[in-house]
């Protein structure tokens, strides 16, 4: 992974020396800055292939963050991972709804979270044209927004598992998936009713539903370094 870089945002000193050595032994290079405004300028100095944005800078100062890279062209498709703590489920949600990517909850083991990160360093490039995306033993047609293998999926799981595959990895609120497509939900469908189809669309997939999985106190998340590793054993519950 040549050339591979990240940019990690966080007030701490030393939780960003902790980043730049944990990924030093993967041969990844850490930029790192200690606010927003610092962030910004280095991602004009040098693209990286992921964001790191801690929670830690504050509400206001993270979710100010996320927006801007959304915003600005050339980070618009910038993969941004947060780093979380418990209890701060409630502004992860309103990160991903503002275009971050995925979250981690601190602390992680070192190999899980680099594994993690060096996942979403592909991400910022343009998405195939293929009309069939695979994952696993998955196959799912882009164009219909249908589940092709196992089995057939409903227009409202098909939808579903449209927005957990592109890019598979990325962690999604219920209100974004129920918003993205709208027409496709019964009249006067709330939130909670993704529960109900993401348990059917888990059902569908068999041996892979254990793929999608839930991330407390915030969505749904499709891991898809399962899915390559085969199907796993056992029934998945909603």
């Amino acid at each position: 992974m040549p050339h591979a870089t990240v940019l990690a945002v966080d007030s701490d000193r030393v939780n960003l020396c902790a980043i730049r050595h944990c990924f030093h032994h993967a041969g990844v290079e850490a930029v790192l800055a200690r606010s927003a405004g610092e962030a910004a300028r280095r991602v004009l100095e040098r693209a990286p292939g992921v964001a790191l944005v801690s929670l830690g800078l504050g509400a206001e100062e993270s979710l100010g963050l996320v927006r801007r890279f959304r915003r600005e062209y050339a980070t618009s498709r910038l993969p941004i991972l947060l780093l979380a703590e418990e209890g701060q489920e409630s502004l992860v949600a309103r990160a991903l709804e503002a275009g971050a990517s995925d979250f981690v909850l601190l602390p992680e083991e070192e190999p899980a979270f680099v594994a993690r990160v060096t996942g979403m360093l592909g991400w910022s490039a343009a998405p195939g044209t293929s009309r069939f995306l695979t994952a696993g033993g998955i196959v799912f047609d882009a164009d219909r927004a249908e589940l092709v293998r196992p089995r057939p999926s409903a227009p409202c799981e098909g939808r579903i598992l449209r927005w957990l595959l592109t890019p598979a990895g990325r962690a999604y609120t219920r209100r974004q998936l129920l918003a993205a497509h709208r027409p496709a939900f019964p009249p006067g469908a709330e939130e909670r009713s993704v529960d109900a189809h993401v348990a059917s669309l888990r059902r569908k997939l068999g041996a892979w539903g254990s793929c999608v999985e839930t991330r407390r106190g915030v969505g749904y998340r499709f891991d898809p370094s399962r899915a390559e590793a085969g199907a796993p054993a056992g029934t998945v519950s909603a």
